[in-house]
């Protein structure tokens, strides 16, 4: 057996002289170092420090703590951090970081001979209470042996120019922050989430030991690459190898109990409180860790960090915003506001991955996984296709939540969230007038009166809405609609192929109009005669809902009604009347009827100028309407000028990454692309497709649209390969991020089907058109005019393929 190290000898020394009276230290001291003189001196040091008064400590006893902490951490000045060379055995050769507990050292250990990490806890880190704490959970720490937690090869007590300072002596790790090597490698998702997967295992490994880390985050989880496994996690990497796992390193854990042994998290609300500024760590805390009381602590906290440390990993940020909060805010955000789900902000993240992050973000712990291991095997089971333990919350448990703390709202958002289960999309209009309500409730008068009982008119609107879908006639709908679809006098025989012809979107959007959205639509025009507001705003909402399941003919007609509702009563300078011209503008636009637009547009604008800055946003937003209506009507030189000019001025108004503007200069491009001016086109477009990539997922909308695009111009260029091959690649990531159905994917599929037509590739390209048409006619209305489009192509390409010497152009319109 090795023999036990002078640190551990004269910390169980200590343990025993210190618990007893002043009187009788000497005695028992001198007899349990006998004549080891250098044990005796160790542990005298010891016993100096721990009878030693902490300044920090004393002066926030004394109520002066946060004054306290700024001298303390002031002293600790370069030119003490310059004199050190070496701490224990340890040669220090660099600082390679500093932070609220401690500044980090690269040292070098002569026996045996290593690169080590130096970890010197701030003075006033650990008081004479924790001291004895400390010596035992560091005799602990060092037994963590993982390949995922970083090695801490001994801690102690060094004499340091600002006195006796406890310090770790860690593994070196030359790597890099987790969420810092996730986007500097291009981890794709499901990268990310093995690594996330790797993190929880070793995490659990140290809670099996009986330690809880207390302050996970990602600078505290560094990821060694290997250059073997591939850098980019690429396609063709992943093609090569087969498995993601062999595409990312190994992450490793610092810091481990460090938290528990100086009680950081508690400093870290309780003195940051003091100071009003907010730290990094707060971020990662759970609901109940933030409360400052960590006696009840247990690993499910470390589990909670986990599932925000994923959540960032996935989404690019995290799920609350704290920058600039004080710190009571910023806890009471954590402990009541739910962040936004995965699923709103990426469609990929929707089901297993939002359900597996959501059970470990659960602000009720005993909903959390039990522990990381749990949490790390979910993930893995997504990872290989297998089904997840973790179960989506319930209506009834989320409610029940949301009721807690919104005990005034709970009828109109019980009646809203029932709304949203059979499809009435009004949680919009709730929340408006929710908003509204809260706001007005906190003066006195008839106005905060007026508005919680709209809110209560609201709700029992919509509780109407719901309760009158009867199950029955929905029933009896879709029979009907069925009925239609199929004809009438065919036999039964005939169900099973005629049942290939249905298409289930357009009977769904019948069932949806005919049993609620229409009845709401009616219904809001009878109960609320008396209130035109509120009947605007149920006519707005449904407006929206109409569009959003593609039903834009519906949609114009409830956004028109909302229209004259507000140019009656509000007037038509008012912003929410403005707002209501220009959702009919765009109403009018995307059914191609620009004709109808125009003067809409143009009201919009004019309107807009009179009563706002010429660069104020909402007007740069009307002159995009302005120029969208310009190319229907095939003005394009018009549309140019105006293009050029908000361009211009969105260099000027907007930030360079803000979004509106990727979108006005790709406007640009597009009028560009319609004059003619193809290379220019290219260049504009090109140049934002980078800049797409750089900023948003790169199987995004956003992504894929712009991609689009640049295709498109190489293919009116007669680069038609470079075309073909750009759109064949959209095409497969629209299908796997939107689905086969989705038009927009529907759209890229045809224009690959042009482009392969163009090229003389005839038979491929009928291919592709056939499966073009069978997508439209299960997900667009029958009369959709991009099927009869198809339907045309494919007459086209088989008159070419019975005679040879037929030509046609297929090229579809540019957008």
């Amino acid at each position: 057996m090795n023999e036990p190290s002078l640190f551990e000898r004269a910390r169980s020394v200590f343990d025993q002289v210190c618990d007893a009276k002043p009187e009788e230290r000497a005695s028992i001291l001198k007899k349990l170092c006998g004549a080891d003189d250098v044990l005796r001196r160790e542990v005298e040091v010891l016993l100096a420090h721990d009878a030693s008064v902490c300044d920090v400590v004393e002066a926030a006893e004394m109520g002066g703590g946060a004054r306290a902490l700024a001298d303390a951490v002031a002293g600790h000045t370069t030119h003490d951090e310059r004199a050190l060379e070496t701490i224990g055995p340890y040669r220090v050769i660099r600082k390679i970081g500093e932070g609220g507990m401690g500044i980090i050292y690269e040292a070098q250990q002569e026996s045996p001979r290593r690169r080590v990490a130096l970890k010197i806890l701030r003075a006033g880190m650990i008081g004479r209470e924790m001291l004895k704490r400390f010596q035992h959970e560091a005799h602990i720490l060092g037994q963590l042996q993982h390949p995922g937690i970083a090695h801490i090869h001994e801690a102690g007590i060094a004499q340091l120019p600002r006195g006796h300072q406890p310090f770790f002596a860690m593994e070196f790790i030359d790597g890099e922050p987790l969420d810092r090597y996730a986007d500097k490698h291009h981890l794709d998702l499901k990268q990310r989430m093995e690594l996330l997967a790797r993190v929880g295992v070793a995490v659990h490994h140290a809670h099996q030991k009986g330690i809880i880390h207390r302050d996970l985050k990602p600078s505290n989880v560094l990821v060694v690459h290997h250059e073997d496994g591939g850098s980019t996690g690429s396609t063709h990497n992943r093609a090569a190898t087969g498995s993601i796992v062999d595409l990312i390193g190994q992450p490793k854990v610092l810091d481990f109990g460090i938290a528990r042994v100086t009680d950081a998290d508690i400093q870290a609300v309780t003195v940051q409180t003091e100071v009003g500024q907010l730290v990094g760590t707060l971020a990662y805390m759970s609901p109940e860790q933030v409360t400052g009381t960590t006696n009840d602590l247990d690993t499910r906290c470390d589990v909670y960090a986990l599932g925000v440390i994923l959540y960032e990993l996935l989404a690019g940020y995290r799920p609350h915003d704290l920058s600039g909060l004080p710190v009571t805010e910023a806890v009471r955000r954590i402990r009541e506001d739910e962040p936004k789900r995965l699923g709103t902000i990426n469609r990929r993240l929707r089901g297993d991955i939002e359900t597996i992050v959501g059970k470990a973000m659960e602000k009720d712990r005993d909903r959390r996984y039990g522990s990381a291991a749990e949490l790390a095997a979910d993930i893995r089971r997504y990872l290989t296709g297998a089904p997840i333990d973790a179960r989506p919350a319930s209506t009834f448990y989320q409610l029940t939540r949301f009721a807690k703390r919104n005990t005034g709202l709970v009828a109109g958002v019980f009646a809203a969230i029932l709304a949203l289960t059979v499809g009435l999309v009004l949680a919009t209009l709730s929340a408006h007038r929710a908003n509204q309500a809260t706001r007005l409730a906190e003066q006195e008068g008839e106005r905060a009166r007026q508005a919680l009982a709209d809110v209560e008119l609201v709700a029992d609107f919509q509780g109407a809405i719901v309760k009158s879908a009867n199950m029955q006639e929905m029933g009896n709908l879709i029979l009907n609609e069925v009925a239609t679809q199929l004809g009438k006098g065919k036999s039964m025989t005939d169900v099973g192929t005629l049942l290939e012809e249905l298409n289930p979107a357009s009977i769904a959007r019948a069932v949806v109009d005919g049993s609620l959205l229409d009845r709401a639509s009616e219904t809001a025009r009878v109960q609320f005669s008396d209130r035109p507001a509120l009947e605007a705003d149920i006519h707005d909402s449904l407006a929206d809902t109409y569009f959003a399941i593609g039903m834009y003919e519906q949609s114009l007609r409830e956004a028109k009604t909302a229209l004259a509702l507000r140019r009656e009563h509000l007037g038509g300078d008012h912003p929410d009347t403005i707002k209501m011209i220009g959702n009919v503008c765009h109403l009018l636009n995307n059914l191609g009827r620009p004709e109808e637009a125009e003067p809409y547009a143009n009201e919009a604008l004019r309107r807009l100028r009179e009563i706002k800055p010429d660069d104020d946003e909402s007007v740069l937003e009307a002159e995009y309407r302005v120029v969208f209506t310009l190319r229907g009507l095939n003005k394009f030189d018009e549309a140019l000028e105006v293009s050029r000019e908000l361009v211009r001025k969105t260099e000027r108004v907007l930030a360079p990454n803000d979004e509106r503007s990727y979108m006005y200069r790709q406007q640009l491009g597009t009028v560009y692309s319609e004059l003619g001016r193809l290379e220019e086109s290219l260049a504009i477009r090109e140049e934002l497709l980078d800049a797409y990539r750089q900023n948003f997922d790169e199987n995004g909308v956003r992504v894929l649209g712009c991609w689009s695009q640049v295709a498109m111009t190489l293919n009116r260029l007669g680069r038609l390969e470079e075309s073909e091959a750009a759109f064949a690649e959209v095409v497969s990531r629209a299908e796997e991020t939107l689905g086969e159905s989705d038009p927009r994917s529907l759209l890229v599929l045809g224009n690959l089907a042009s482009v392969q037509a163009k090229r003389g590739h005839t038979e491929k390209a009928r291919e592709t058109y056939q499966l073009l048409l069978n997508r439209q006619q299960k997900a667009l209305p029958p009369g959709d005019p991009a099927i009869a489009q198809t339907i045309q192509a494919l007459d086209e390409l088989k008159a070419r393929l019975d005679n040879a010497s037929t030509t046609s152009s297929l090229e579809p319109p540019d957008s």
